[in-house]
């Protein structure tokens, strides 16, 4: 059956780290994995909510890693961040909780950045984080600035271990401003889903995310009519995927067992 429903795919949206790499190992079979989607003529898009690099940053690492990407199909939180904040709020000013990545990545896209008087808060996964911009950012959201956050994971895996991402950041800005974000645009949230229907000119239903995550790549397919392909080679094992309430479509062990259903 999978076999069948995957064949009608025209578009695989791609996790990253835990999916197709981690850390800076490719999973075995993943290199062949997109090429076989290439060779089937579909389209493809590396998808990330981490907002701490910007697209160029991801295409470097991804074609060190040898899957000869390029850039219109590497798609990030902060892209999809500055393109909603374009179209909604023109010509705000946005004050960044942010790294210089991502400060110059808004920059290209025409975000007007401002130190002081901004209309917008953006929280992101800041790896440069410290208390004067997070003091900054409280002050703004108290006095009633729009409050938008890239993305809402909680941890960000690494080699080390887990780290503390923008969903750690909301929890803290909540707790000291008693404010929620207003918007969020990345995983598993509709503001990315229309962002990739749109770009992609594919319906949802032709979709399919392939993620290590339940609670953001599969919620994210189940939420906005994409199919879903679980794998085991991240975050998510077995055990963890049978008491879990959010079911994917397909599960496998690795990207590489599912070149044979494409």
């Amino acid at each position: 059956m999978s076999n069948e429903i995957l064949k009608q795919i025209k578009c695989f949206i791609l996790d990253l780290d835990g999916t197709l790499y981690l850390g800076n190992k490719v999973i075995g079979g993943a290199i062949e994995f997109v090429k076989k989607i290439r060779q089937s003529g579909r389209k493809l898009i590396f998808l990330t909510n981490n907002s701490s690099k910007s697209a160029a940053d991801y295409l470097i690492k991804i074609n060190n890693l040898g899957f000869e990407a390029d850039i219109n199909e590497i798609l990030t939180s902060g892209v999809v961040a500055a393109d909603y904040i374009n179209k909604n709020y023109y010509g705000k000013k946005v004050y960044l909780i942010g790294t210089k990545s991502l400060q110059d990545e808004l920059h290209g896209c025409g975000i007007k950045l401002s130190e002081n008087d901004a209309d917008i808060v953006l929280l992101s996964y800041d790896t440069e984080l410290t208390y004067d911009k997070l003091a900054k950012g409280c002050r703004l959201i108290s006095e009633g600035a729009i409050y938008i956050s890239t993305h809402p994971d909680i941890n960000c895996p690494s080699e080390t271990g887990l780290l503390p991402d923008a969903g750690s950041f909301m929890e803290l800005i909540k707790a000291s401003t008693n404010k929620s974000c207003d918007i969020i645009c990345g995983k598993p949230y509709n503001i990315m889903a229309k962002y990739i229907s749109k770009k992609l000119n594919v319906s949802p239903e032709c979709i399919a995310m392939v993620g290590d995550r339940l609670s953001t790549d599969i919620l994210f397919a189940n939420n906005n009519g994409f199919k879903s392909a679980l794998v085991l080679s991240g975050e998510t094992d077995i055990k963890i995927y049978e008491g879990s309430k959010i079911k994917a479509d397909f599960v496998f062990d690795s990207v590489k067992d599912i070149i044979s259903n494409i």
